[in-house]
């Protein structure tokens, strides 16, 4: 059975970028390799942080391109556009039959059957599908005009055990992969994806992404077993993490107990959001003082697990002083900080938003039956966490914080609830709010975010 297999070594790809890759990767190919005669039995599209590889299997050795009367331009075009159609055709302007049809006199081309040595043609279809790739954020690199997600250092291509000899930019195709150890990268020939697929392995490789991501979750759940905690894994985390390592080691971690004492968000938005390690929480819904690392490399002198747990003591230990220190700011007391702050412009100041909230709470609370002091105050200090240090140092905890320090102020449950709530829903899976303070306030909220920017003639879309 005929194979080729392409891989594209380059810098380390961040994660999205690879799933995006991988994705135009295979409907691209399959698109040009079918516009050209070629239906492959398998196309498969792999990726690890630094290679997109390629394999398709089942592709003829010739293409067999039937006898075929091909449409051309309609009679009276230019001279030059027919010139161009005939010699697109290797053919001569005389050879062009005219025809009838309903929409008018067209000239036709009878092409004759005709067989293609399906290598060259594969050596004109890769760099053309290499070159259609959409990267939402590519590089330049040296001198060269190559657009690439990072940059690009080698093209390996093999069709049935041959080099597919092609330019792509200033790169030109070789034989061999290559293969980073801790001091060099080598150069080693390969014939057949077998080969190479053997040769990642010897060098503890997982080039297949989704047998990486098997992996590295068997590895979790079985931590997870052995500590007694809940098995579950953040999928979105766990998808980001296999695309960041081709050589997946499992590593546990631990940082100090005493910072169990803060909010469980701040410890998971400081390991999950900030280091992409992985929480562990046990039965009884508590929170470890451990983490798991999924690393790229062997950890034979522990330099990866004590260089971690240094890199969380020193982040936790920061969000531990700004939580001890915020804590104590009056949520009612920082609203006039919120005039420094701009929602939008031409919308005023988040400050003004807040009091838009306050007045609109106050009409809307009688229509509903829900208590107008509760509902004013959570309008009112719904913002207030903004010009925490907290949130400053971790954007992604605005609201939840604010709910934190409302609880720790003497804010009644409700009230609390609703300044973190009141973002909710945030798409179209997003849980909603469910107490009559938390949904009424996100409903005005949203209200607000609409007509104002109606006000301003931006529309959302």
């Amino acid at each position: 059975m005929s194979e080729l297999f392409i891989e594209l070594f380059s810098e380390e790809i961040p994660s999205n970028l690879q799933i995006n890759a991988r994705k135009q990767l295979e409907d691209l190919l399959k698109q040009n390799l079918s516009s050209s005669n070629l239906k492959p039995n398998i196309l498969q599209v792999f990726s690890t942080p630094t290679r997109l590889t390629i394999n398709v299997t089942g592709l003829p050795e010739i293409i067999k391109i039937p006898a075929a009367e091909i449409k051309g331009p309609k009679i009276g075009v230019p001279e030059s556009v027919i010139n161009n159609y005939a010699k697109s055709k290797n053919l001569n302007v005389s050879d062009l039959q005219k025809k009838e049809t309903e929409k008018g006199t067209f000239y036709f081309a009878k092409v004759k059957e005709k067989e293609i040595s399906t290598d060259k043609e594969l050596e004109k279809i890769i760099p053309q599908t290499l070159k259609d790739i959409n990267w939402k954020k590519s590089m330049k690199w040296s001198d060269f005009e190559l657009n690439w997600g990072r940059p690009l250092i080698s093209i390996l291509a093999i069709f049935n055990e041959r080099l597919l000899k092609f330019n792509f930019d200033h790169l030109e195709t070789v034989n061999f992969t290559m293969l980073e150890t801790e001091d060099q990268i080598n150069q080693v020939k390969v014939k057949t994806f077998d080969d190479y697929l053997n040769l990642l392995a010897q060098n503890e490789i997982i080039l297949d992404h989704n047998k990486r991501e098997k992996y590295i979750s068997k590895k979790i759940i079985s931590i997870c077993k052995k500590k007694s905690c809940k098995e579950i894994i953040n999928h979105s985390l766990l998808i980001e993490v296999t695309n960041l390592v081709d050589k997946p080691n499992i590593i546990t971690a631990t940082f100090d107990k005493s910072y169990l004492d803060l909010p469980r968000e701040i410890i998971k938005s400081t390991l999950q959001t900030h280091q992409r390690y992985f929480t562990l929480i046990d039965i009884k819904d508590r929170m470890l003082n451990e983490f798991i690392i999924v690393a790229n490399n062997k950890d034979k002198k522990k330099l990866i697990k004590t260089g971690n747990e240094r890199v969380v003591e020193a982040r936790l230990s920061d969000a531990n002083f700004f939580w001890n220190r915020d804590k104590s700011f009056n949520l009612i007391k920082q609203i006039n900080k919120l005039k420094k702050v701009v929602f939008y412009e031409n919308l005023g100041s988040v400050y003004d938003k807040t009091q838009r909230l306050r007045k609109m709470a106050y009409f809307i609370s009688d229509q509903l039956n829900i208590n107008k002091e509760k509902l004013e105050i959570a309008a009112s200090v719904s913002k207030s966490d903004l010009v925490s240090d907290l949130v400053s140092e971790f954007p992604e905890l605005q609201g939840e914080m604010g709910k934190y320090f409302a609880l720790n102020q003497g804010f009644e449950q409700d009230v609390s609830n609703a300044i973190s709530e009141h973002y909710l829903p945030t798409g179209n899976s997003s849980i909603i709010p469910k107490k009559p303070i938390s949904y009424s306030l996100s409903i005005l909220d949203k209200l607000d975010n609409l007509v104002g920017f109606y006000l301003i003639n931006e529309k959302p879309t």
